[in-house]
């Protein structure tokens, strides 16, 4: 089976993948053999000779993360205050919509800046 280009684009599969064959009629097991960078056989376990239709799924590392495990969420807000501020934005969308408030006008606070020393003459 040779890999489509756009998914071998988005995955590097120069690194081990996993594919994992499923046999869509009777047969004695299906494997996988000979995997390159670009393709992989089937093959039927037990020496079986049938010629049944099957289904794959493969597993594979995105280019350029490879190293990424899992996001560090730790600081991320709570779900209430994602859900609290896009509702904020919801009503301030509608409301402007309805000319109710202006296009500068919003009710979220202004992020947070850093303060600046002034120097007085």
């Amino acid at each position: 089976m040779n890999l489509d280009p756009d998914f071998i684009q988005t995955v590097n599969t120069e690194m081990d993948y996993k594919v994992f064959p499923v046999p869509n009629g009777d047969c004695k097991g299906l494997y996988i053999t000979n995997k390159t960078a670009t393709s992989f056989e089937v093959r039927e376990l037990g020496g079986g000779t049938s010629n049944v239709a099957f289904d794959y799924r493969i597993m594979a590392l995105r280019k350029n993360y490879e190293n990424v495990r899992f996001e560090d969420h730790t600081n991320d807000p709570s779900p209430e205050k994602m859900r609290a501020r896009r509702a904020a934005r919801q009503r301030d969308s509608e409301a402007r919509s309805a000319g109710a408030l202006p296009l500068n006008d919003v009710s979220e606070p202004a992020p947070k800046t850093a303060a600046r020393a002034t120097k007085q003459r």
